[in-house]
């Protein structure tokens, strides 16, 4: 009995020990996503500075870059793709224009209007879509756009995401990593890229005549 109550106690230690372990790598994961945001959230502040133009202004300037978005007609009108704001309205308004574009193109997009991100991500997974593209203006853009990113691949793993940081300075071989920690996620800096993106993710790389033959 004696030996009994001692080996309940050792497991009960050994549950406590491993417990602990998992809230001080909780702990410190935390620490560290919360350190790591609040870097980013200090380099938007910084770029903010050079941003003069409102960005609601801003996102009615990129009207002309809708126009001139490249014609890439496909026929995936069974492909939904959703186009999400990362933070206010002016994200909003790329967002529609995007949508707008991605209809053009022979997609079935629609447009989430602002919500709270809980309410975002619950509508992206009543949903379904194929691909989501996340719509987000300077400043400030980079923190939130990571943040729903991070979102979205906890929620959906193997969902396709397209991360729209219009008119930001997006360096091709950074700024990937900096949103997904990957180097290989799908990042544009305009409409025509977005679109071409998307049309990248639903039907991948072109054909070469070597392929076709």
């Amino acid at each position: 009995m004696e030996e009994a109550n001692d080996r309940a106690d050792e497991l009960h230690q050994q549950s406590s020990e491993s417990s602990k372990d998992t809230l001080v790598a909780e702990t410190e994961k935390a620490e560290s996503d919360s350190k790591q945001e609040k870097a980013e959230e200090k380099e938007d502040a910084k770029s903010a500075k050079d941003w003069d133009v409102p960005a609601t202004a801003s996102a009615l300037q990129l009207r002309g870059t809708a126009i001139a978005a490249p014609q890439v007609k496909s026929d995936n009108r069974e492909t939904l793709v959703t186009c999400m704001p990362a933070r206010d309205e002016a994200d909003e308004i790329v967002g529609i224009m995007l949508a707008h574009l991605l209809e053009r193109a022979g997609y079935r997009a629609h447009y989430l209007e602002i919500g709270t991100s809980a309410e975002m991500l619950a509508m992206v997974a009543e949903r379904k879509p194929a691909v989501v593209c996340i719509s987000a203006l300077p400043p400030f853009a980079m923190a939130h756009s990571r943040r729903l990113y991070r979102s979205l691949r906890t929620q959906s793993p193997d969902l396709k995401i397209v991360v729209g940081l219009w008119d930001g300075a997006v360096d091709p071989n950074r700024t990937p990593i900096r949103i997904s920690g990957v180097a290989d996620s799908q990042v544009s800096r305009n409409l025509g890229q977005a679109v071409l993106q998307v049309k990248l993710l639903v039907e991948g790389p072109p054909k070469t005549a070597e392929t076709q033959a």
